[in-house]
């Protein structure tokens, strides 16, 4: 007898998921986290670089920390972002247009 017929038996208790099924089931999470991690990362790369209201150097160091530290630097990236885009729209706003 082989191990897949082992495992593939008919007397098998259909409420334990088999070794396939726990595999595949592991091997999802083990390619979806990085895959997650790399749009969360290109995301963050592209609201950096399309940031109109920080200084180059600013967006340096946001970049550098989104390729040091992946998942922080991504998101606190993100985080100032967003915030120095809510500064920028208010500031325009504040000022009357001549």
């Amino acid at each position: 007898m082989s191990i897949a017929t082992l495992l593939a038996s008919a007397d098998a208790n259909p409420l334990v998921p088999n070794v396939w099924e726990s595999l595949s089931f592991g091997l999802s999470f083990i390619v979806l986290i990085p895959v997650l991690m790399l749009l969360l990362g290109l995301w963050a790369v592209i609201a950096v670089l399309r940031s109109r209201a920080m200084s180059v150097t600013t967006k340096a160091v946001l970049l550098l920390l989104v390729f040091t530290v992946p998942i922080l630097g991504a998101i606190l990236a993100l985080i100032l972002c967003h915030q120095s885009r809510r500064e920028a729209n208010s500031l325009t706003q504040r000022t009357p247009a001549y």
